[in-house]
């Protein structure tokens, strides 16, 4: 949660300042509050009777799980392969992700502005919900002839470019027959042209709304139109806006991703006495979350299933803080379930066990809670998708998605294969770093 407060952009920080707060104070109530309340509680914590589950409150062994993980173990290559080519291949449609802020697309149909947006588009208007400015600066040369004449053939310029329906500027003429009135011309100056005559405003309006997805393009032309004017300029409007926001955003997301990766990898190499542990949680983490990155742009982006979630087809892309937030929340979630069941099996290991009973002992003792977790996480995840606000439907899909993997596929499969394969490995350190490193012990 903390790589959300890198970003430049307050509402991300917010979430992350959130966030870090909320774990905070939920370890500190689990280790003073919680306890409290179990003494209180005693064997009434189990009440009522009729809704207690076995299989979730045995604290021995699972017979089940262990019997799982011997299979896995058995065949360590068919369980690393095969489950590591199933997140792999739900991964491949997010190599084809678009960001952008969808606007009133965003929104699920019956929701008042998304209807009134289209609305106006079946009004031929569209555009007048994309219109871009233009702001030309003369850079302190006198308001003459030919600063005018310059400023005109701008106008005209932008007329020109393809996909422009109008362009407002003071260059027009008043047709009195039709109606105009020259005080409609003197306050169009007005809004055009500043006080001190150094900054002319013309706005562009296109044929129609602009998706995210054509706002680089148009802005394109927009540009191609200009630079030839040899005139310093600047391009802005509520679609540009929106395409830097993206922008500051993405370029953010590797930074952020970064710190995550390296913090993650240092603290589980100083709590496992391992370089390969890290590594390989690293890397299966990354698996989790582009699976769920992939499972998002399928059905948002592409429309794959969406009726059945309620999702409009006509999004076109993903909401630009999408990648950033699942990626910090999912880390965080999947690394819980990891630290559950490496640090049982550094347990086994340490009083002696061999590699593969270490491996089947920790999932039969971990197996109930990690699937138990995910149950939990997996109903609140799940009751974002019911949602009118697209954005959130997507978080909620990619979190439910990458904990019903990560619990399942992952933790319970491809993990315990990987660490058959790699054997003493594992717990390899070298012994320069060994004497560096602090001492610190994970227990259950």
């Amino acid at each position: 949660m903390g790589a959300l407060l890198i970003p430049p952009l307050n509402f991300v920080r917010a979430m992350g300042f959130g966030g870090v707060l909320a774990v905070l104070l939920t370890v500190l109530a689990s280790v003073t509050a919680l306890p409290a309340m179990l003494t209180l509680l005693g064997p009434r914590v189990n009440s009522p009777r009729v809704l207690r589950f076995t299989w979730s409150q045995d604290s021995r062994a699972s017979e089940a799980w262990t019997n799982f993980a011997r299979r896995v173990i058995s065949r360590p290559w068919l369980a690393v392969l095969a489950s590591a080519g199933v997140l792999i291949v739900m991964a491949l449609p997010a190599t084809r992700m678009q960001l952008g802020y969808a606007g009133a697309y965003g929104l699920t149909p019956g929701v008042e502005s998304r209807d009134a947006l289209r609305s106006v588009e079946e009004l031929g208007a569209g555009g007048l919900l994309s219109t871009f400015e233009v702001v030309v600066d003369l850079r302190g040369a006198p308001y003459d002839a030919d600063a005018r004449r310059r400023f005109r053939d701008a106008a005209r310029a932008l007329e020109g470019v393809a996909g422009v329906k109008a362009v407002v500027s003071p260059f027009v003429r008043v047709d009195s027959s039709a109606g105009g009135d020259l005080n409609d011309l003197v306050e169009l100056t007005r809004r055009s042209i500043s006080q001190d005559r150094r900054y002319l405003r013309l706005t562009v309006v296109p044929t129609r709304n602009l998706r995210a997805e054509e706002v680089d393009a148009f802005t394109g032309r927009i540009r191609a139109a200009m630079d030839p004017l040899k005139l310093t300029y600047l391009v802005g409007g509520a679609p540009v806006g929106g395409r830097d926001f993206t922008r500051a955003l993405v370029d953010a997301t590797p930074t952020a991703i970064l710190v995550v990766l390296l913090g993650t990898f240092v603290l589980l190499a100083v709590a496992f006495r391992s370089l390969l542990i890290p590594l390989k949680s690293v890397l299966m983490n990354c698996l989790s979350v582009g699976a769920a990155y992939g499972v998002v742009t399928l059905v948002v982006q592409f429309g794959v299933g969406a009726d059945l979630l309620g999702v409009p087809r006509d999004v076109g892309v993903l909401d630009s803080s999408l990648p950033l937030i699942l990626f910090a929340v999912l880390f965080g979630l999947s690394m819980d379930y990891e630290i559950f069941l490496l640090s049982r099996v550094q347990e086994e290991h340490l009083r002696g066990a061999p590699n593969d009973e270490a491996i089947v002992r920790a999932v039969g003792r971990t197996g109930r809670i990690i699937t138990s977790a995910a149950m939990i996480m997996f109903i609140v995840f799940a009751a974002f998708i019911s949602g009118r606000v697209v954005a959130n439907k997507s978080v909620g899909l990619g979190l439910a998605v990458a904990v019903l993997l990560d619990a399942t596929l992952v933790r319970m499969i491809l993990v315990p294969g990987f660490l058959k394969l790699a054997g003493r490995w594992n717990w390899w350190l070298p012994r320069w770093l060994d004497r560096r490193m602090p001492h610190v012990k994970v227990e259950h």
